[in-house]
């Protein structure tokens, strides 16, 4: 938990802006309270991957930009690969998912076992990336 500001800056009135950001499933609350385009007070419970940023703009009475406050609550994108659960739907023109292209040793296969790619072509580079056998760049490629 983290908490900046004065609690009677956490008050909005007609020049204060308040963002908040609540996810009970994640247990996190974040919320910056932006008068004039500067951080005045901040709440974040759970979830402190931007606390560092935030207090620093917070210290320094850094101006933000219209979109900046709504930026700084938002959770990091994940950066690496991320696993699809084997019920993730890959290709919806064909209803198969994620597990039924993994069971398959080749995008021939896939093809050949569930229809995966044969409708409008969507899926083709998500087929790819479960196979691992081919570069999204190379799954385009293959129109």
């Amino acid at each position: 938990m983290a908490v900046l500001g004065e609690p009677e800056e956490m008050n909005a009135d007609e020049q204060t802006e308040v963002v908040e950001i609540f996810n009970p499933l994640a247990g996190s609350y974040r919320k910056l309270v932006v008068r004039h385009g500067v951080i005045v007070a901040a709440t974040l419970v759970g979830d402190l991957s931007h606390v560092g940023l935030i207090t620093q703009h917070y210290d320094r009475g850094t101006r933000l930009g219209p979109d900046e406050p709504g930026a700084l609550l938002m959770p990091p994108r994940p950066t690496g690969p991320t696993r699809l659960h084997d019920s993730t739907e890959i290709c919806s023109c064909a209803g198969v998912s994620a597990g039924e292209v993994r069971a398959c040793s080749s995008l021939e296969q896939v093809v050949e076992t569930t229809r995966a790619t044969t409708g409008c072509g969507g899926c083709k580079e998500a087929v790819c990336q479960l196979l691992g056998t081919t570069t999204p760049q190379e799954a385009r490629a293959l129109g």
